[in-house]
């Protein structure tokens, strides 16, 4: 989601660097102050688009992992859409490892269960045929299986 950035003072020192404060807004009013120095004849507003991609980038990311690992299954997203939601569960499962693959799998399952992703839409993102789909989801279904009788037996 696209933010609003500004400039909101600009304040030049005895030795010709700027003391600069820009203000980042995101599209639910929430903003982002960022102060610092930069040396004379700085770009300012260069920094501030760059700054601006890459706390737009971060806000992304942050929104997608709270997705997947902190919030319900029926979280709504905030910074990122469902067409960034599914390539990053994918990438997430193929590189996850121990019991992070069962919590990406659970999540996955949970979402094939409650609508938020149909089966072919995750077939495509997975690059997967019908019964290659179907023999990854059913490995899923048994690493949550595995991770749910682990954890229940902790503490025992």
């Amino acid at each position: 989601m696209p933010l609003s950035s500004e400039i909101v003072q600009q304040t030049i020192q005895a030795n010709g660097s700027v003391n600069v404060h820009e203000r980042h807004t995101d599209h639910i009013g929430k903003t982002y102050d960022i102060v610092y120095n930069a040396p004379a004849g700085t770009d300012l507003n260069i920094l501030l688009g760059i700054r601006a991609a890459r706390l737009n980038e971060s806000l992304k990311q942050s929104d997608l992992r709270r997705a997947v690992f902190e919030a319900p299954w029926d979280y709504t997203l905030v910074y990122a859409t469902n067409a960034d939601l599914a390539p990053y569960v994918r990438d997430l499962y193929r590189e996850s490892i121990k019991d992070q693959t069962a919590l990406v799998a659970l999540r996955i399952i949970e979402w094939i269960n409650n609508g938020r992703f149909t089966v072919a839409q995750l077939k495509t993102v997975f690059s997967l045929s019908t019964a290659e789909f179907d023999t990854l989801k059913a490995k899923m279904e048994n690493i949550i299986s595995s991770y749910q009788v682990v954890e229940g037996a902790v503490g025992e």
